[in-house]
C-alpha cells in the first residue's frame, strides 16, 4: 500500500502544477513570453501523468470507476489550460515565425522602408532624387535542424546570418533556436533552461557536437555510397541522382576535401548506380585507354538528363504519365499509392480475376452452348476469346475440327464432358476470401505502422531474418513469394480471393506454415500464411529522420523502423493481440507510441510533417477479412434439400480417423477403483510435429482460470461438479458400463438404448417397474462416478420418493414443470408435448435468410406440425425459384404471405399434444397404419398407432409424419404419389422398430391407384425412375399390405397441401386418423387389396418390349426364277440402290451398276445374315430368357416359378447357345428363409445341381406355374 500511496501523492503534485498554470493563464495582463515558457514545461507533465496513472490502474484492488473519473477530470483540465495557453501565444508565435529568419524586428524594418528614398542618378534627371516605393521581399526561413550531420553546415550559416548577427536579445535568440531544432538536436539542449545567460551555452553546445569535421566527412561519404540507383531511363531520377551527388561533393570541398581527385573510385561508384542505357551511353563516349576524370562524368550526367527531358517532352502526354512516376516534379506533393498485391490490369472477362478466360473456372464449367452464348454476349473474338479491333485474328483454328473457332467452343456429340475440365477444390482445401484495402492520398504527415524484425524458420530449422508487419485489421496472415522460396517452404493448394475497394480481386492459390521466433527472447509462433507476390511497398514510405525519441532501457523489435524497407510477412488479428503486452510509452505528445510485445517494443503512431521535411509519403491501409465464398453456396444446397426428390439413404461408415479413434478408446480405456474411466490422450505419432514452447502459455492460462474461479464460488462449484466430456467418450463409456454390468439386464439395456449424450429418456409399464429401473440406472452409473441429476416424470411419486441427499444436489426440477427434452417441450404435469414460438415483431426486416431462420426455429423432429411447416418450405422454394439473394428485399406478394403465416404461428403456443398414444389400459392388439399422399406442390406420409384394449375398444393416434416439397423440376403427379409411398415405406422401417412393441400387422394406404398398381407388379416392367423405387418399396414392405383409401379419408392429404396453425388443433383426421379405424376390421370400407394390373401396357412408365419373329422357309424366290448367281447379285445391287433412295434419297446412286455396287451386294448379303443372327440371339437371351427368369420375390409364394417336373434350359455363358442343355427339374432345395436357391435337374448326360438363376423355365403348357 505504501507504493500506491506514493503514486497517488505524486499524481496529486502533477495535478497541482496544472491547476497553478490554469490560475496563471486566467489572470489579467499576463506576460505572453512567460506563458510560452510555462507551456513548454507543463506539456512535459502529460507523459509523467500517463505513466503514473497507468501504474495506479494496473495495481490490484483499485476501483476502476474512481480512476476513470479522475482521469477524465485531469484530461479536461489539462487540455483546457493548454488550449488557453495556445491562444495566448499564437499572435506572438506567428509574429516570431516571420521575424527571426530576417534577424531584425519587422515593425522597425517596415518603418524604415516606408521612410526610405532611393537615390537614382540619371543623366536625364540631372542627378535629381526620385522617390520610389520600397519592394517587400518574402520572409527568409531558417530550416529546421533535426540532428543530421549533413544538414549542419547549411543550418549553421543561415542561423548565424539571420539570428546570431541580428539585433536581438539573448533570450529571443534562444527562443528562436529552440523553435528550429528537433530530434537529437533538441535533446542536446533540452535540459538547458531558456535564459539570457544560457543562450551562449546552448549555441556552443550545438557547435561543439555537430561541428565535428570527421563525422561530417564520414556522413557525406556514406550518403554518396548509399545514393539510390537509377533503375530506369528517367530524366527525373537521373537529375535527382546528379543533384544529390554534386551537393555531397560540394559539402566535402567545403570541409577541405577534394572528391574530384578521387578519380577511379568515385567514377566506378557513379557508373554502377546508372541504368543500363545510360551506362552503355557513358561507355560509348568515355575514354577507352584511361579512367576519365570526375568532372567529365558529372558533365555527362548533366547532359544526359537534359537529353532525356527533351525526349520525354515530345512524347504523348498519356504515355508519359503512365511511363514515368516523377514527371510532375514541380508539384509540392506527389500522389503515391500502396496496395496489397492489387493491380488495375484487365483480368478475366467473366469473373474479373487476374487470369485469362482460358483458365476461368466459371467459364470452363459452362456447357459448350452456354460458352458460345457468353462469348457472343461479351462480343469476344470466337477465335482468341479476347476483345480487339474488327480485323483478321491471328489465333489458331479449332484443334478438333480445324474450323475458325476456339477449341473451347467446339461442339461435339459429348460436349458436356468438358465440364470435367473445370478445376474443383478438393475436400481438404479451404475456400475463403481475403479482402484488402487499397488507399491513395496526398499527405505530408507520416503514420508509422508496427513492424518487427524476427527470425523466420521453416520445418527443417533453417532461419532467415524477415520484417513482419503487425496488422489487427486482417483476419489472415501473408508471406511474400520471395521469402517462401528462400526458406523452401512447402506450399499447400488453397483457393482464396483477394478483394479490394471497388471490387478489384486477385486469387491466392498457395499457403505455407512458418515459424516466427523473436530476436530478443524465446518467444515463437507457428502460423499459416497465404503466399502473395508482394504485401505492400516499403515501410515507412519516406525516411523519418532522427526525430523520434526512443525511451531508454527498451529493446526495439525493429531497430530500423525509420528507414523504408520491404515487408516479408503480415500477421493478422488472429495473432496480433496474442503477442501484445501491457506496457506502452508515449514520450512526446505529438509523437508515436512505443508498445511492448513478445517480439520487442514496436513503434506506431503519427509523425508530423516536421519529421519528414514536408516530403510526400504513402498512406498505407491494410485489412484482410476471411470470407467463405462457398458458405452461401453450401447454404443454397442445404435449403434445396427441402424440395429435392428424396435421396437413397445409406449407413455412413467410419472414416479412417474415426476408426482409429474407436480403436484407441478400446485399447486404452480402463476403470479405476472408484469406478471412473480413464482414456489416454490420442497423440499423433508423428516425429515432424513440433509443439513448441507452449508449456508456459498453457500454464499461465490454467493459473488465470484458477484465479477466476477463486473469485466466483458459484462458477467454481458448477465447473467442478459438472464437467461434460466429449460426445464420443460419453457414449462409449455408457456402452462400457452396460457391457460390464451383469446383474441388472433391463437397466443395462435402457442405458444402451435410452441415453442420448447425457440425457436419459425411458419409461415402464407400471410405477413399480419405473422406480426399479430408476434405482438400477442410478446404481450402475454411480459405480462409474456418474451422477444423474434433474429428474422429471409424469408421475410425481417416482421422483418425490428420492432421498433427501439426492434432492439437495438439485436432482429434481424445481417448480418449472415444462422440461426441454432434445429440443421438444414436455409438460410433465399434463404429460403433453408443447411448442414455444416467439411473438411476431412488426419491425423485423424480412429476407430469405430471416425466413429460413424463423422456419428452422420450429423444432419438430417428429413432424407433428408438419402441415404447418410445409407452408414455410413452399415459401422458401418460391424464393429459390426466383433466385433472390439472401438479404435482398422480398416481392410484395411473398412478403404479405409470409407475414400472414408468421402471425398465425403464435397459435402453436396453445397447442398441446398427448405424449401417451397407447392409452392407460392393457392392450391386446397393436397395428401400424401408414398413409401417403401427394400434390403438385409437395408430398408426405404419416403413421398411426391403432390399439385395442381388453374391452375391445379401438383408438388411433398419430405417431409421426414427414413431408417433402416437390422438386423444382416438374415431374408427373403419379411419380410424386410413388415418392410419397416410398417415403412412407422408409418412415415405417425406421420408426416402428424403435417402438419396441408387439405389432400384429402393418397397413399401408394410398389414394393413387396407379402407384398401387406399380407396387403390385414386378419392378422390371417399369422405367428406371419407377423401377428403382418399386424395388425398394417391395423390399421394405409386403405387396399384400398395400390398400386403397379415399382422398377424403387420407390424413396424408393434409400434410401434402398444408394448413394454418389456427386449424390444425381441430383436425381430428390428422390427430386420430379416419373414423373407421376406431371400428372393427369387418366394418372398414371395402377397398380391395392391391393386385397386379393385367393391362400393364396401359399404365404410365411401362417398359416397351418389342418382339421380333423370324420365319424361315425353304423357298427363295430368286433362286427359283434365276439360275445365274451374277443375275441374282445384280438384282440385289439394284434392290440396295432402291433402299438407299428410300432412306437417303439425295445420296442414292443412279445409272448403270458399278463394280462397287456388285461388291457391296455380295458382301452385304453374308454380313447382314450374320448380323441378324447375332442380334436375334442377343435379344432372345437377354430379353426373352430374362423374362422367363423373373422372380416374384415379393409375392406370397416367394421365389421363382419353378416346380418338380418343369422343363428348363441350363444357362451357361461359356457354351454356345445351341449347346445349352435341356432338362427337367427333379427336386428343389430351399434355404432357411424359405426361398428356393438351387434345383436338381436331369438331362440326357446326367443329373446336375444348378442355381435357380441359371435355369430358364420354358413356356410349355405342361410346365408347372
Amino acid at each position: 500500500m505504501s507504493e500506491i500511496s506514493s503514486l497517488i501523492k505524486f499524481r496529486g503534485q502533477l495535478k497541482a502544477s496544472v491547476t497553478r498554470f490554469l490560475n496563471f493563464v486566467t489572470k489579467e495582463n499576463v506576460d505572453v513570453n512567460e506563458v510560452h515558457v510555462r507551456k513548454e514545461k507543463i506539456e512535459g507533465i502529460w507523459s509523467e501523468y500517463e505513466r503514473i496513472q497507468s501504474a495506479i490502474e494496473e495495481t490490484e484492488g483499485v476501483e476502476m470507476n474512481e480512476q476513470d473519473k479522475y482521469r477524465e477530470e485531469f484530461e479536461d483540465m489539462f487540455f483546457k489550460v493548454v488550449g488557453i495557453a495556445k491562444k495566448l501565444t499564437e499572435p506572438v508565435v506567428n509574429k516570431k515565425e516571420a521575424q527571426p529568419y530576417h534577424g531584425i524586428d519587422e515593425d522597425r524594418t517596415c518603418e524604415r522602408n516606408d521612410r526610405s528614398i532611393e537615390m537614382i542618378s540619371d543623366s536625364k534627371n540631372n542627378g535629381r532624387q526620385i522617390s520610389r516605393p520600397p519592394i517587400r521581399l518574402s520572409a527568409l526561413n531558417v530550416p529546421t535542424f533535426s540532428g543530421e550531420y549533413n544538414e549542419w553546415a547549411t543550418f549553421h550559416d543561415i542561423f548565424t546570418s539571420l539570428i546570431v548577427n541580428a539585433d536581438l536579445s539573448p533570450v529571443e535568440k534562444f527562443f528562436y533556436l529552440r523553435s528550429v531544432v528537433t530530434g537529437d538536436a533538441q535533446n542536446c539542449i533540452r535540459c538547458v533552461e531558456t535564459t539570457s545567460n544560457n543562450y551562449e551555452i546552448a549555441w556552443n553546445k550545438l557547435n561543439k557536437r555537430y561541428s565535428n569535421k570527421k563525422v561530417l566527412v564520414q556522413t557525406h561519404v556514406k550518403s554518396m555510397f548509399e545514393l539510390e540507383p537509377v533503375t530506369s531511363e528517367s530524366s527525373a531520377r537521373l537529375r535527382q541522382f546528379t543533384d544529390a551527388l554534386t551537393s555531397h561533393m560540394s559539402a566535402l570541398e567545403t570541409l577541405g576535401h577534394m572528391p574530384s581527385n578521387w578519380g577511379p573510385l568515385l567514377v566506378h561508384l557513379i557508373v554502377t548506380k546508372l541504368d543500363k542505357n545510360s551506362r552503355r551511353e557513358w561507355e560509348t563516349n568515355a575514354p577507352k585507354e584511361e579512367v576519365a576524370p570526375v568532372e567529365v562524368i558529372i558533365e555527362f550526367l548533366e547532359a544526359r538528363f537534359k537529353i532525356l527531358e527533351a525526349i520525354e517532352t515530345c512524347k504523348n502526354i498519356n504515355n508519359r504519365q503512365g511511363a514515368y512516376k516523377f514527371n510532375n516534379h514541380n508539384k509540392q506533393f506527389n500522389e503515391r499509392s500502396s496496395s496489397l498485391v492489387i493491380g488495375n490490369n484487365k483480368g478475366c472477362y467473366i469473373c474479373q480475376a487476374p487470369h485469362t478466360i482460358y483458365k476461368c473456372p466459371i467459364f470452363i464449367a459452362l456447357p459448350v452452348t452456354e460458352r458460345i452464348k457468353k462469348v457472343a454476349e461479351m462480343k469476344l473474338c470466337k477465335l482468341c476469346l479476347r476483345q480487339h479491333a474488327p480485323k483478321k485474328c491471328n489465333g489458331k483454328n479449332c484443334f478438333t475440327c480445324s474450323k475458325p473457332h476456339n477449341t473451347m467452343l467446339h461442339l461435339s456429340n459429348n460436349s458436356e464432358l468438358r465440364k470435367s475440365e473445370a478445376e474443383k477444390p478438393s475436400e481438404d482445401q479451404e475456400a475463403v476470401s481475403a479482402i484488402s484495402v487499397h488507399v491513395a492520398a496526398n499527405s505530408s504527415d507520416q503514420v508509422l505502422l508496427s513492424t518487427a524484425e524476427v527470425w523466420v524458420q521453416n520445418e527443417s530449422g533453417e532461419s532467415q531474418i524477415g520484417r513482419v508487419l503487425l496488422d489487427s485489421g486482417s483476419q489472415c496472415n501473408f508471406i511474400t513469394e520471395s521469402m517462401a522460396q528462400i526458406l523452401k517452404l512447402k506450399k499447400t493448394r488453397v483457393q482464396h480471393t483477394v478483394l479490394g475497394i471497388g471490387g478489384k480481386s486477385q486469387y491466392v492459390k498457395a499457403a505455407v506454415v512458418v515459424t516466427i521466433r523473436s530476436r530478443i527472447n524465446n518467444y515463437s509462433l507457428t502460423c499459416s500464411c497465404l503466399v502473395v507476390p508482394k504485401i505492400t511497398n516499403a515501410l515507412p514510405s519516406v525516411n523519418i529522420g532522427g526525430v523520434c525519441i526512443v525511451p531508454s532501457n527498451i529493446e526495439l523489435a525493429d531497430t530500423s523502423f525509420k528507414i523504408p524497407k520491404k515487408i516479408d510477412l503480415l500477421l493478422g488479428a488472429c495473432h496480433f493481440f496474442e503477442i501484445l503486452c501491457k506496457q506502452k510509452i508515449k514520450p512526446t505528445i505529438n509523437g508515436p507510441i512505443f508498445q511492448e510485445t513478445q517480439l520487442g517494443w514496436v513503434v506506431s503512431g503519427l509523425v508530423t510533417s516536421k519529421c519528414t521535411d514536408n516530403k510526400p509519403n504513402n498512406i498505407n491501409c491494410h485489412t484482410a477479412t476471411l470470407v467463405d465464398e462457398d458458405r452461401s453456396a453450401r447454404l443454397e444446397i442445404m435449403v434445396s434439400k427441402f424440395w429435392r426428390t428424396e435421396e437413397f439413404e445409406a449407413a455412413v461408415p467410419y472414416t479412417k480417423k474415426e476408426k482409429k479413434c474407436v480403436d484407441h478408446f478400446e485399447s486404452t480405456v480402463n476403470q479405476k477403483e472408484n469406478g471412473r474411466f480413464i482414456v489416454h490422450l490420442p497423440l499423433k505419432n508423428d516425429a515432424n510435429i513440433k509443439i513448441g514452447p507452449s508449456y508456459e502459455i498453457a500454464k499461465r492460462r490454467f493459473l488465470a482460470l484458477e484465479r477466476r474461479l477463486q473469485h466466483y464460488v458459484k462458477l467454481k462449484q458448477d465447473y467442478t461438479t459438472f464437467m461434460i466430456p466429449a460426445s464420443f467418450l460419453a457414449t462409449a463409456c455408457l456402452r462400457k458400463i452396460s457391457e460390464q454390468e451383469t446383474s441388472y439386464l433391463k437397466a443395462c439395456e435402457a442405458i444402451r438404448n435410452d441415453f442420448y449424450m447425457d440425457d436419459f429418456l425411458s419409461g415402464a409399464e407400471t410405477i413399480e417397474e419405473a422406480i426399479k429401473l430408476r434405482d438400477e440406472v442410478i446404481l450402475i452409473r454411480k459405480k462409474a462416478g456418474m451422477t444423474l441429476r434433474k429428474w422429471s416424470s409424469n408421475e410425481p411419486s417416482i421422483v418425490s420418493c428420492m432421498s433427501d441427499k439426492e434432492n439437495s444436489n438439485g436432482c429434481i426440477f424445481e417448480e418449472e414443470s415444462i422440461t426441454k427434452i432434445l429440443g421438444l417441450y414436455w409438460n410433465a404435469n399434463g404429460d403433453v408435448l408443447q411448442y414455444k414460438v416467439k411473438e411476431y415483431n412488426e419491425n423485423t426486416t424480412i429476407s430469405k435468410r430471416h425466413i429460413l431462420a424463423e422456419t428452422a426455429a420450429i423444432f419438430d423432429p417428429m413432424g407433428l406440425v408438419g402441415p404447418i411447416i410445409v407452408q414455410a418450405k413452399l415459401i422458401i422454394q418460391s424464393l429459390w425459384r426466383i433466385r433472390i439473394g439472401w438479404d435482398d428485399p422480398l416481392p410484395d406478394h411473398i412478403r404479405i404471405e409470409w407475414v400472414k403465416y408468421r402471425k398465425s404461428l403464435s397459435m402453436l403456443n396453445k397447442l398441446t399434444i398427448p405424449r401417451n398414444i397407447g392409452g392407460s389400459q392393457k392392450l391386446t392388439n397393436i397395428q401400424i397404419h401408414g398413409f401417403a399422399d401427394a400434390s403438385i406442390k409437395c408430398y408426405g406420409a404419416c403413421i398411426f398407432l391403432r390399439s385395442t384394449n381388453e374391452q375391445g375398444e379401438h383408438t388411433a393416434k398419430l405417431i409421426c409424419a414427414k413431408s417433402k416439397v416437390a422438386p423444382l423440376k416438374v415431374i408427373s403427379l403419379p411419380r410424386l404419389e410413388l415418392c410419397a409411398t416410398l417415403l412412407l415405406a422408409r418412415l415405417v422401417s425406421r420408426i416402428v422398430p424403435k417402438l419396441k412393441l408387439n405389432i400384429a400387422k402393418k397397413y399401408f394406404w394410398s389414394d393413387s391407384k396407379i402407384a398401387l398398381s406399380w407396387i403390385a407388379s414386378p419392378s422390371t416392367k417399369w422405367k428406371t425412375f419407377v423401377a428403382h423405387r418399386i424395388g425398394e418399396i417391395q423390399e421394405l414392405s409386403k405387396i399384400t399390405d398395400w390398400s386403397y383409401v379415399k382422398s377424403s379419408e387420407n390424413p396424408a392429404d393434409i400434410i401434402s397441401r398444408g394448413c394454418d396453425a389456427e386449424q390444425i388443433s381441430g383436425m381430428n383426421l390428422w390427430w386420430d386418423g379416419p373414423e373407421w379405424l376406431k371400428n372393427n376390421t369387418e366394418d372398414w370400407p371395402v377397398t380391395g387389396k392391391t393386385s397386379q394390373n393385367e393391362n400393364i401396357e396401359m399404365l404410365p412408365e411401362s417398359k416397351i418390349i418389342r418382339n421380333i419373329a423370324l420365319v424361315a422357309t425353304g423357298e427363295f424366290i430368286l433362286f427359283e426364277r434365276y439360275s445365274s448367281l451374277n443375275k441374282i447379285l445384280r438384282i440385289a445391287a439394284y434392290w440396295l440402290r432402291f433402299r438407299d433412295f428410300l432412306v437417303k434419297k439425295s445420296n442414292a446412286s443412279v445409272g448403270p451398276l458399278k463394280p462397287e455396287d456388285l461388291e457391296r451386294a455380295n458382301v452385304d448379303r453374308w454380313r447382314r445374315i450374320r448380323q441378324y443372327s447375332q442380334i436375334l440371339w442377343k435379344r432372345w437371351s437377354h430379353e426373352y430368357l430374362n423374362q422367363l427368369q423373373v422372380r416374384k420375390k415379393w409375392s406370397v409364394e416367394r421365389g421363382p416359378t419353378l416346380g418338380v417336373g418343369t422343363i428348363v434350359l441350363i444357362r451357361d455363358e461359356n457354351l454356345k447357345p445351341l449347346n445349352w442343355k435341356l432338362g427337367r427339374v427333379l427336386s428343389l432345395h430351399h434355404g432357411e428363409d424359405g426361398v428356393t436357391h438351387t434345383a436338381l435337374v436331369k438331362t440326357m448326360t446326367g443329373e446336375y445341381n444348378r442355381a435357380v438363376r441359371n435355369l430358364c423355365p420354358l413356356p410349355f403348357n405342361d410346365n408347372i406355374g
